[in-house]
């Protein structure tokens, strides 16, 4: 059993949120971002992802403090390009599921033996590459500010990930998102108070 812990707060001028909700893979299924024990933050001052997604074909999905592996494959945790934009912003950058490290735990970037490596890649050249709203005056509508849309590529084995249900034209019969509980700069300005989260998980959700 492997134990984690995941840190979201407001740190002076920088803010982290949680991240919530699912991506969808035709090869592994749902992604959740919130899990019970776990989760995604993003951080608006930088952009950064980081902390801990699950799925339950593949297991914990780590955007926490990745390198490239020993041979120069994979990269920095995925962040967006442009996060002080008020109007959306690219993702780069990679996550990597830990059942793809040769530990299993992405206790080191050390890749498995047998061709898979668990890395995902945000940065795809993709029509459609993964994005985030952060325009604060969609409030309504098909994108509302924190959600996250498009598409990152995690291999054969994992294949596409759609970010929001607006990707396969599903909503109106399957609706899921990635959402960012972005606060909103005039929100943000206003408030002193600290929003803070501290998570273990095991191997299991």
């Amino acid at each position: 059993m492997f134990f984690w812990n995941n840190l979201g707060e407001v740190k002076g001028a920088e803010t982290t949120v949680r991240v919530s909700g699912y991506a969808w893979s035709s090869n592994i299924g749902w992604i959740k971002f919130d899990p019970s024990y776990g989760g995604v933050f993003y951080n608006q001052t930088t952009g950064q992802l980081s902390g801990y997604a699950w799925s339950s074909n593949i297991g914990w999905i780590s955007f926490k403090n990745l390198s490239a592996n020993p041979v120069g494959i994979g990269g920095a945790s995925a962040k967006a390009d442009s996060p002080s934009s008020l109007i959306s912003s690219t993702v780069s950058g990679w996550a990597r599921a830990c059942a793809g490290t040769s530990s299993g735990t992405c206790g080191d970037m050390t890749s498995r033996t047998d061709g898979w490596d668990g890395w995902i890649k945000f940065d795809t050249g993709k029509n459609n590459p993964v994005s985030i709203d952060l325009d604060p005056t969609h409030k309504t509508g098909a994108s509302i500010y924190g959600d996250f849309s498009g598409y990152a590529w995690g291999s054969d084995v994992v294949g596409w990930i759609s970010f929001n249900c607006s990707n396969t034209n599903t909503c109106e019969t399957v609706v899921y998102k990635v959402h960012a509980n972005l606060i909103s700069p005039s929100s943000s300005s206003s408030s002193s108070s600290s929003v803070s989260s501290s998570n273990s998980f095991s191997s299991s959700v």
